[in-house]
């Protein structure tokens, strides 16, 4: 990790570090590390994204249907193939609170929100045909209980939710990133038929042909079924640096890639393991 230098502090205090580390043997520079570590370890100091060390699970359909559901971090087990992930939490709502020293919302110290548009591509038969769906989802995180709430929103109804002040910024925000998503469904469609043939299963896996599309919509929600193959499929392709990776995280289960960060899956079995069965079957 780089080192840099922060600047002079009192005479008095490196005079007592300096007695600290002929006692117990902590340099000066490892003793400031850690207390900045644990200064920072409870608080935000960004409303941007708040990183969870395991996912949460929830089902979009469902979503759809009543507009609000309750995510988990017991996997769900029933229609898998409507079970996405959420990877880390958004929290552009959130103010800096001078209170507590931290972004939080509404003045409550473990409580966050944020609003996330995700955007999914959805061609049955011909690329001409693909069409993008934006939904928009307000998260409501409490991150003493880890209580996690989705409700599924308007953009319309945004300036409900959010200061006058600050409604430009986040509403400009999710325009753009709508955008760029618009653009690539006219770039996707098109392109030509026969491009299929190249494509697994025949089907027009829009990721493959732009990975950082791929990337932009699935760092924070992400389908578990293609989560799950785009795990496999790293592993298949290199199984020692995917175990070197799995080895620092401290995770024997299926871990989930989130921006070079490894997302532990808890309660599942070990990625290793359902390779092999695959491949007998």
């Amino acid at each position: 990790m780089t080192k840099i230098e922060i600047g002079a502090i009192e005479k008095d205090l490196v005079e007592k570090t300096e007695i600290y580390e002929e006692i117990t043997g902590i340099s000066t520079e490892k003793l400031v590390e850690d207390l900045l570590n644990d200064f920072f370890e409870d608080i935000h100091i960004t409303n941007d994204y708040i990183n969870i060390d395991e996912i949460y699970y929830f089902n979009f359909s469902k979503l759809l249907e009543k507009r609000e559901v309750i995510a988990t971090k017991n996997k769900l087990s029933e229609n898998l193939n409507e079970i996405f992930i959420i990877k880390k939490i958004p929290n552009n709502l959130d103010k800096f609170d001078k209170t507590y020293n931290t972004f939080c919302y509404n003045g409550n110290q473990y409580q966050h929100a944020g609003i996330y548009s995700y955007n999914r591509f959805y061609c049955e038969k011909n690329f001409k045909d693909t069409s993008l769906f934006q939904y928009c989802i307000l998260f409501n995180y409490n991150e003493k209980t880890e209580a996690l709430v989705l409700k599924l929103i308007d953009l319309d109804d945004i300036n409900l939710l959010v200061d006058l002040n600050n409604l430009s910024d986040v509403l400009n925000d999710l325009i753009e990133f709508n955008r760029i998503f618009a653009e690539e469904l006219e770039r996707i469609k098109k392109i030509p038929e026969e491009k299929k043939l190249i494509l697994e299963q025949f089907k027009p896996h829009f990721e493959f042909d732009n990975p950082l599309l791929y990337i932009a919509s699935s760092t924070v929600i992400e389908s578990y079924e293609n989560a799950k193959n785009m795990a496999m499929s790293f592993y298949k392709t290199d199984s020692e640096y995917y175990d070197a990776l799995k080895g620092k995280y401290n995770s024997e289960d299926l871990v989930i890639l989130r921006e070079g960060r490894l997302v532990k899956e808890v309660n599942d079995t070990k990625i290793k393991e359902e390779l092999d069965s695959k491949e007998i079957e």
